[in-house]
């Protein structure tokens, strides 16, 4: 992995610490009935994901986040063969939700360009709660679990998505560049500022993902060996520990 060194790389640590939490977690959804954990899943993502948008005192941090997206993750896991998620239904679905998104999207934009202010509220698309790609990847999961095939080349780039997160949460680039771009694009013409940031957003998720084979191919491939001699290392010092004070491992 490439070094965490700064506070703005918040999903590892929220990662681990969900890690630990889980298994308290997972006792407490085991007690909970399914209408008892559709209730808190709803109370999350309104509470979270759409009322602390806009009244932003409601305490949220992305560790929160995370933990209602697992309790949104096990409800369905736990009670999707009760739902209709056929390939139909599914379809209608993501489609009724992109609409959903797009409408949404486009009128907190529009506040935007009416007062600078109200950007803030374009914050709730980006964060984990937000009920529109959150409905929106679970319905997409449902879709492909239909679908029966193997592609190597997903896995290869599903494998590379952590390196890109490091890359595109850079410290450099998220506090000094990418600023700097958006203005210039919007001082150039406002009016297609939006178009530009999706061109933006395209050649950075590309960028990204072509660094990220690089690094998987080099500085990955040398950390994973250096790992793996270190774990086996570690592994025959606990054996001989154990022999030496006579220890069942």
């Amino acid at each position: 992995l490439l070094p965490d060194l700064f506070c703005i790389n918040w999903f590892i640590p929220c990662y681990i610490l969900l890690y630990l939490a889980h298994p308290l977690l997972n006792k407490a959804i085991d007690g909970l009935s399914q209408k008892k954990h559709l209730f808190i899943v709803i109370f999350l993502i309104v509470i979270w994901g759409i009322t602390d948008s806009f009244a932003q005192y409601l305490f949220y941090s992305e560790f929160l986040g995370m933990v209602g997206v697992y309790f949104v993750t096990i409800y369905f896991k736990k009670f999707s063969h009760k739902l209709n998620n056929s390939k139909p239904f599914c379809i209608k679905y993501i489609i009724i939700f992109s609409l959903l998104l797009l409408v949404a999207y486009s009128a907190i934009y529009s506040l935007c360009f009416l007062n600078a202010d109200n950007s803030r509220y374009l914050l709730t698309f980006f964060k984990l709660l937000n009920p529109f790609t959150l409905f929106l990847s679970i319905g997409f999961l449902f879709l492909f679990l239909k679908f029966n095939f193997i592609f190597n080349f997903i896995n290869y780039i599903s494998s590379l998505t952590l390196f890109v997160y490091c890359i595109h949460e850079n410290y450099f680039f998220r506090v000094y560049t990418r600023p700097h771009i958006l203005d210039t694009f919007f001082s150039v013409n406002s009016n297609i500022g939006f178009v530009w940031v999706l061109i933006l957003g395209l050649i950075h998720i590309i960028g990204g993902f072509i660094l990220s084979c690089i690094y998987n191919e080099t500085i990955h491939r040398c950390t994973k060996f250096i790992s793996t001699k270190l774990s086996l290392f570690c592994l025959y010092l606990y054996n001989k520990f154990c022999e030496r004070f006579k220890i069942n491992a």
